[in-house]
């Protein structure tokens, strides 16, 4: 009981620490127009308490309500891989965040090490087959695709499409995270493997590795885009 207990304090515990990294993103967290757009089995903390979270499946609705020009900042996890059309996402954003507010995203991140947890223990499939913003699941009546935004951030031809098809988004920071810490702390079912005494030095160690093997070990990637005024920049 004692154990059990420990890992679902571990798993809070990892909860509490995506909901910092997604705050991490945002210029101010303070008088500004937020919301959260959460459908994560691993995160049951709200980043924004005072700002309720929404349900990926209500996302067009729930941006339009805000109006043009009317956002701070989006805060999403584990998102962009449940929409059948991922475009969606870059397009309310592009219309309801202000100049300067973010849209933050914390998605999962497909790489040599993950990807067999992620296609043989994953709700959905994991796809590099096609471009990730041409509606490819919503045409056949799939249900998002894991590798959305791995696909969509790594390789350059999809960072050139994104940034033409939504001129005024600027990816400011993009950053791989979560060697192990996600699957632990994820674990079997609804039963967390992360002990609570393990987070932070795991997390501590993972930070230190993460520079020189994230690119093939990472389970997760954090996301930042800025919507900026003018639409003229260079690719990073």
């Amino acid at each position: 009981m004692n154990e059990a207990n420990g890992t679902a304090r571990g798993r809070t515990a990892y909860s509490q620490h995506l909901a910092q990294k997604l705050l991490s993103g945002l210029t101010s967290t303070d008088g500004g127009e937020i919301i959260q757009i959460l459908q994560a089995e691993d995160l049951d903390h709200d980043p924004a308490p005072g700002s309720a979270p929404w349900p990926a499946d209500r996302l067009n609705e729930t941006i339009r309500e805000f109006g043009k020009n009317s956002l701070d900042g989006i805060l999403a996890i584990d998102l962009l891989g449940r929409l059948p059309e991922p475009a969606t996402l870059f397009e309310q954003a592009q219309s309801s965040l202000k100049p300067g507010g973010r849209l933050v995203m914390i998605e999962p991140g497909v790489s040599l090490l993950s990807w067999p947890f992620y296609y043989f223990f994953g709700d959905r499939r994991v796809d590099f087959s096609h471009s990730p913003l041409d509606n490819h699941a919503a045409r056949h009546g799939q249900h998002g695709n894991l590798a959305t935004a791995s696909h969509l951030f790594n390789f350059l031809e999809h960072r050139i499409e994104l940034m033409e098809r939504f001129p005024t988004l600027h990816c400011i920071h993009q950053e791989w995270m979560s060697i192990l810490t996600g699957p632990l702390a994820r674990g079997i079912g609804n039963a967390s493997l992360l002990p609570e005494p393990a987070l932070h030095p795991l997390l501590a160690l993972e930070n230190k590795l993460m520079p020189f093997i994230g690119r093939w070990s990472a389970s997760k990637l954090f996301i930042v885009l800025e919507k900026r005024a003018t639409t003229s920049r260079q690719p990073n």
